[in-house]
């Protein structure tokens, strides 16, 4: 059952009015869900509150079947993916589709195991921030490093950077009509996760334009120690996640002995890139 609108609260004639929705700048948020994850659609009722949001019916990658092999000369179609994986693709080009279906402008689209910062609505009740040549903002991080232009020490509010390496993740994220165009139409069978589809560098959509929100307004639960309701949800894209494989003595010590020649190198090269002007590899943080 789909979560109520941003514009709830308001009469449905005046709700439905074009005008009134082109004035208003609301931005949509839609939750991609599993019929079978209601723990996951509780939480986000609870991240969003009063804001409300849109479930978009994930597909479940336990209905699909394997892939099949491809057969030579023909174009990439999901051979390289798992079933999960191509549920979670599947489950994106649903939400593209349905807001292509409105008269939005942009709209925010999450997964449904995010943590969200706490001036989040701020951002979403207003979206003239959008404004500009971005097909897709990435609002979230995976605390890993990307290659961005330098902090600005001076600047207190949230800024859009543009993103030079991957960023991996697509539990996060705002796209424009335009850039909802784009992935539509090459997007119809990527045979790359859709976190790559989406902000690998360089881009599998033409002309897509990206960029990165600083701080982050999301974050997935498993970045963090605990979620909001002191539990972390286990893994839709695998059923059963297995232990993992202990690092053999010799490489965990080549590892250890190696890691503070690899940070001078990187703090070298990150230094002389700023003196240059150029971009540097950083954390995007969470706030």
């Amino acid at each position: 059952m789909p979560g109520r609108s941003c514009l709830g609260w308001l009469p449905g004639g005046i709700r439905e009015n074009w005008v009134f929705q082109k004035m208003l700048k609301y931005m949509e948020v839609y939750v991609i869900n599993l019929d079978r994850h209601r723990d996951r659609l509780l939480h986000m009722k609870n991240m969003l509150g009063e804001n409300g949001f849109i479930r978009i019916a994930a597909v479940d990658g336990l209905d699909l079947a394997d892939a099949q092999p491809k057969l030579p000369g023909t174009p990439g179609a999901f051979e390289h993916l798992s079933r999960f994986e191509r549920g979670c693709i599947v489950s994106h080009q649903k939400a593209w589709m349905q807001f292509l279906e409105t008269v939005g402008e942009y709209v925010c689209i999450l997964e449904d195991d995010v943590i969200l910062s706490k001036d989040f609505s701020m951002f979403i009740r207003n979206d003239t921030w959008m404004q500009g040549d971005y097909d897709v903002v990435k609002i979230e991080t995976a605390r890993q490093k990307v290659l961005t232009v330098p902090v600005d020490a001076a600047r207190q509010r949230r800024r859009l950077v543009p993103l030079y390496s991957l960023h991996f993740g697509s539990a996060g994220y705002v796209i424009s009509r335009q850039g909802a165009e784009k992935l539509v139409r090459y997007g119809q069978s990527p045979d790359v996760p859709i976190d790559l589809f989406l902000f690998r560098l360089p881009s599998a959509v033409p002309g897509l334009a990206i960029a990165q929100m600083e701080p982050a307004l999301c974050i997935q639960q498993r970045f963090t120690q605990y979620g909001a309701e002191g539990i972390l949800f286990q893994s839709a894209i695998a059923p059963v996640v297995k232990k993992r494989k202990h690092t053999p003595l010799r490489r965990k010590i080549v590892r250890e002995t190696t890691q503070p020649f690899r940070q001078v190198i990187e703090m070298i090269k990150n230094t002389i890139s700023r003196w240059r002007g150029g971009p540097v590899y950083r954390l995007i943080p969470f706030s």
